[in-house]
Protein backbone atom coordinates (compact mmCIF):
# COMPACT_ATOMS: atom_id res chain seq x y z
CA UNK A 1 0.00 0.00 0.00
CA UNK A 2 1.18 3.22 -0.84
CA UNK A 3 0.46 6.50 1.25
CA UNK A 4 0.45 9.69 -0.34
CA UNK A 5 1.15 12.86 2.10
CA UNK A 6 -0.19 16.18 0.86
CA UNK A 7 2.79 18.89 1.01
CA UNK A 8 0.74 20.52 3.85
CA UNK A 9 0.25 17.62 6.18
CA UNK A 10 1.81 15.96 8.57
CA UNK A 11 0.40 12.88 8.45
CA UNK A 12 -0.87 10.86 5.46
CA UNK A 13 -3.77 11.39 4.13
CA UNK A 14 -5.47 8.42 4.03
CA UNK A 15 -4.72 7.80 7.57
CA UNK A 16 -6.32 10.99 8.42
CA UNK A 17 -8.76 11.22 11.53
CA UNK A 18 -11.94 13.63 11.66
CA UNK A 19 -12.61 13.03 15.33
CA UNK A 20 -15.52 14.67 16.31
CA UNK A 21 -16.73 16.31 19.79
CA UNK A 22 -15.05 17.20 23.27
CA UNK A 23 -16.42 16.84 26.57
CA UNK A 24 -16.36 20.11 28.54
CA UNK A 25 -15.41 19.75 32.28
CA UNK A 26 -17.99 20.53 34.98
CA UNK A 27 -18.77 24.63 34.66
CA UNK A 28 -16.76 25.36 32.01
CA UNK A 29 -18.80 26.01 29.09
CA UNK A 30 -20.12 29.03 31.14
CA UNK A 31 -16.96 30.38 30.96
CA UNK A 32 -15.62 29.28 27.62
CA UNK A 33 -19.07 31.10 26.36
CA UNK A 34 -17.88 34.70 28.44
CA UNK A 35 -14.55 34.50 26.82
CA UNK A 36 -15.60 33.71 23.48
CA UNK A 37 -18.14 36.74 23.29
CA UNK A 38 -15.45 38.72 25.14
CA UNK A 39 -14.74 42.30 23.49
CA UNK A 40 -11.90 42.92 25.71
CA UNK A 41 -9.91 39.49 26.15
CA UNK A 42 -7.28 38.69 24.12
CA UNK A 43 -8.16 37.94 20.83
CA UNK A 44 -5.74 34.45 21.00
CA UNK A 45 -8.00 33.36 24.18
CA UNK A 46 -11.56 34.42 22.27
CA UNK A 47 -10.07 32.47 19.21
CA UNK A 48 -9.24 29.06 22.00
CA UNK A 49 -12.88 29.55 23.33
CA UNK A 50 -14.51 29.47 20.53
CA UNK A 51 -12.56 26.23 18.88
CA UNK A 52 -13.11 24.13 22.16
CA UNK A 53 -17.45 25.02 21.83
CA UNK A 54 -17.39 23.85 18.35
CA UNK A 55 -16.03 20.71 19.10
CA UNK A 56 -18.15 20.29 22.29
CA UNK A 57 -21.19 21.11 19.42
CA UNK A 58 -19.72 18.09 17.52
CA UNK A 59 -18.37 19.72 14.38
CA UNK A 60 -14.68 18.24 13.46
CA UNK A 61 -11.11 19.83 14.07
CA UNK A 62 -11.51 20.84 10.04
CA UNK A 63 -14.57 22.60 10.62
CA UNK A 64 -13.94 24.57 13.37
CA UNK A 65 -10.60 25.58 12.21
CA UNK A 66 -12.11 27.07 8.89
CA UNK A 67 -14.42 28.49 11.10
CA UNK A 68 -12.14 30.63 13.51
CA UNK A 69 -9.07 31.17 11.09
CA UNK A 70 -6.88 28.33 12.32
CA UNK A 71 -5.97 25.15 10.84
CA UNK A 72 -7.38 21.38 11.94
CA UNK A 73 -3.88 20.96 13.43
CA UNK A 74 -3.80 24.28 15.89
CA UNK A 75 -7.62 23.22 16.69
CA UNK A 76 -6.37 19.38 17.85
CA UNK A 77 -3.29 21.39 19.93
CA UNK A 78 -5.37 23.37 22.13
CA UNK A 79 -8.12 20.61 22.24
CA UNK A 80 -5.21 18.44 23.45
CA UNK A 81 -3.95 21.53 26.12
CA UNK A 82 -7.47 21.65 27.13
CA UNK A 83 -7.54 18.25 27.84
CA UNK A 84 -4.65 17.83 29.72
CA UNK A 85 -5.21 21.29 31.46
CA UNK A 86 -8.11 22.55 31.71
CA UNK A 87 -8.86 26.41 31.17
CA UNK A 88 -5.47 27.10 32.61
CA UNK A 89 -4.10 25.46 29.52
CA UNK A 90 -5.33 28.20 27.46
CA UNK A 91 -3.56 30.80 28.96
CA UNK A 92 -0.30 31.85 27.21
CA UNK A 93 3.02 30.56 28.21
CA UNK A 94 6.19 32.20 28.56
CA UNK A 95 8.07 32.13 25.18
CA UNK A 96 11.77 31.72 24.39
CA UNK A 97 13.26 34.63 23.63
CA UNK A 98 17.06 36.38 24.21
CA UNK A 99 17.57 36.43 28.26
CA UNK A 100 17.53 39.81 30.23
CA UNK A 101 21.06 41.52 29.73
CA UNK A 102 20.15 43.74 33.16
CA UNK A 103 19.82 41.75 36.75
CA UNK A 104 17.82 43.14 39.76
CA UNK A 105 21.71 43.64 40.54
CA UNK A 106 22.20 46.22 38.19
CA UNK A 107 19.44 47.75 38.93
CA UNK A 108 20.06 47.75 42.99
CA UNK A 109 23.68 49.81 41.41
CA UNK A 110 21.75 51.89 39.58
CA UNK A 111 19.34 53.21 42.46
CA UNK A 112 22.28 53.59 44.79
CA UNK A 113 24.14 55.63 43.13
CA UNK A 114 20.88 57.86 42.25
CA UNK A 115 20.53 58.40 45.71
CA UNK A 116 24.13 59.73 45.88
CA UNK A 117 24.48 62.99 45.35
CA UNK A 118 25.51 63.83 41.36
CA UNK A 119 29.19 64.78 40.06
CA UNK A 120 30.98 67.58 39.30
CA UNK A 121 28.39 69.92 41.79
CA UNK A 122 25.53 68.93 39.44
CA UNK A 123 22.07 69.65 41.18
CA UNK A 124 20.51 66.88 39.63
CA UNK A 125 20.57 63.12 37.84
CA UNK A 126 19.64 63.05 34.41
CA UNK A 127 19.22 60.02 32.19
CA UNK A 128 22.53 60.33 30.42
CA UNK A 129 24.71 61.97 33.05
CA UNK A 130 23.72 58.52 34.86
CA UNK A 131 24.45 56.36 31.86
CA UNK A 132 27.73 57.65 31.91
CA UNK A 133 28.50 57.22 35.57
CA UNK A 134 27.32 53.77 35.86
CA UNK A 135 28.04 52.05 32.66
CA UNK A 136 24.18 51.23 31.50
CA UNK A 137 22.60 52.65 28.81
CA UNK A 138 20.13 55.43 28.44
CA UNK A 139 17.65 53.83 27.12
CA UNK A 140 17.58 51.02 30.38
CA UNK A 141 18.45 54.01 33.08
CA UNK A 142 15.12 55.38 31.26
CA UNK A 143 12.71 52.44 31.53
CA UNK A 144 14.05 52.18 35.05
CA UNK A 145 13.17 55.53 36.09
CA UNK A 146 9.57 55.57 34.09
CA UNK A 147 8.75 51.73 35.55
CA UNK A 148 9.04 53.31 38.89
CA UNK A 149 7.52 56.59 37.76
CA UNK A 150 10.51 58.88 38.77
CA UNK A 151 11.41 61.85 36.79
CA UNK A 152 14.48 63.52 38.77
CA UNK A 153 14.46 66.70 36.37
CA UNK A 154 10.74 67.50 37.56
CA UNK A 155 11.75 67.76 41.15
CA UNK A 156 8.94 70.19 42.66
CA UNK A 157 11.52 71.83 45.54
CA UNK A 158 14.56 74.10 46.08
CA UNK A 159 17.63 72.91 44.69
CA UNK A 160 20.85 74.85 45.02
CA UNK A 161 22.73 75.98 42.30
CA UNK A 162 26.23 75.93 41.83
CA UNK A 163 27.05 79.37 40.54
CA UNK A 164 29.89 80.53 42.75
CA UNK A 165 27.59 83.82 42.60
CA UNK A 166 24.49 82.05 43.82
CA UNK A 167 24.25 83.37 47.37
CA UNK A 168 24.86 87.01 46.51
CA UNK A 169 21.97 86.71 43.74
CA UNK A 170 19.95 84.94 46.23
CA UNK A 171 20.19 87.80 48.88
CA UNK A 172 19.35 90.30 46.22
CA UNK A 173 16.68 88.33 44.89
CA UNK A 174 15.15 88.22 48.82
CA UNK A 175 16.15 92.25 49.81
CA UNK A 176 13.93 92.65 46.13
CA UNK A 177 10.74 90.54 47.77
CA UNK A 178 11.32 92.23 51.33
CA UNK A 179 10.55 95.57 49.69
CA UNK A 180 7.13 94.77 47.82
CA UNK A 181 6.43 93.31 51.04
CA UNK A 182 5.88 89.70 49.75
CA UNK A 183 6.27 87.58 52.18
CA UNK A 184 9.71 85.37 52.44
CA UNK A 185 10.07 82.59 54.32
Amino acid sequence: MMVVLHPRESRPANLMAHPRGLTLRSGDRPVLEQWARSRTRPHRQVQRARMLLGLADGRTLAAVGAAVGATHDTVASWRDRYLAEGLAGLEDRPRRGRPPVYTEADALVMWRTLRSAPPDGRTHWSVNLMARETGFSAARIHRWWREAGLQPHRVRTFKLSNDPHFEAKLRDVIAVLEKKGSPVS
